[in-house]
C-alpha cells in the first residue's frame, strides 16, 4: 500500500503537532508541580513564622509569671524561716507551661525545641522551689536562658523572613 501525496505531507505535520501538544502538556504538568511545591514551602514558612512568634510570646509570658512569683516570694513576702509554702506548680503558671509545651511541639528546629524544654524545666524548678535561697540561685540563669531563647527565636524569624 502506497501513501498518497496528501498523507505523505500531512503525516509529518500531524506528528509535529502531536509532539508539540505532548511537550506543552509535560511543561504544564511540571510547572504545576513546581507551583505546588512553592505553595507548600510558603505554607510551611508561614506556619513556622506563626509558630515561632507564638513561642516567643509564650516563653516571654512564662518568664514574666516566674519572675513575678520570684518577686513575691523572695522580695515582697520573704518568709522568716526561708521556706516558701509552694505545693506543686502554681495555678497561674501551669497554663503557660502547657502553652509553651504545645507550641514547642510545632517547632521544626531540634536545637530550639531542646532549648525551650530546658527553659521550661528551669522555670518549673524556680516556681516549685521551697527554699528562698534557691530562688536567688535560679532566677539569674533563668533570665539568661530567656534572653538567649528570645535571641535564638529572633534569629530564626529573621532567617525565615529573609528566605
Amino acid at each position: 500500500m502506497r501513501a498518497t501525496p496528501f498523507w505523505s505531507q500531512a503525516f509529518p505535520a500531524i506528528l509535529a503537532a502531536a509532539a508539540a501538544l505532548g511537550g506543552a502538556w509535560v511543561n504544564s504538568l511540571s510547572r504545576l508541580k513546581r507551583e505546588q511545591r512553592m505553595r507548600a514551602a510558603e505554607r510551611r514558612q508561614v506556619f513556622q513564622l506563626e509558630t515561632l512568634t507564638a513561642l516567643d510570646d509564650a516563653t516571654h509570658q512564662l518568664y514574666l509569671a516566674a519572675h513575678q512569683l520570684y518577686t513575691l516570694y523572695a522580695i515582697q513576702q520573704r518568709p522568716a524561716n526561708g521556706v516558701v509554702a509552694v505545693q506543686g506548680v502554681p495555678a497561674e503558671v501551669q497554663p503557660l507551661v502547657d502553652l509553651v509545651a504545645a507550641v514547642n511541639e510545632r517547632v521544626l528546629d531540634d536545637d530550639t525545641r531542646a532549648a525551650v524544654r530546658a527553659f521550661r524545666d528551669a522555670t518549673l524548678d524556680l516556681v516549685t522551689t521551697q527554699q528562698v535561697s534557691n530562688l536567688e540561685d535560679l532566677i539569674h540563669p533563668l533570665a539568661e536562658q530567656s534572653r538567649d531563647l528570645h535571641a535564638r527565636i529572633g534569629e530564626l524569624l529573621r532567617s525565615l523572613v529573609a528566605a
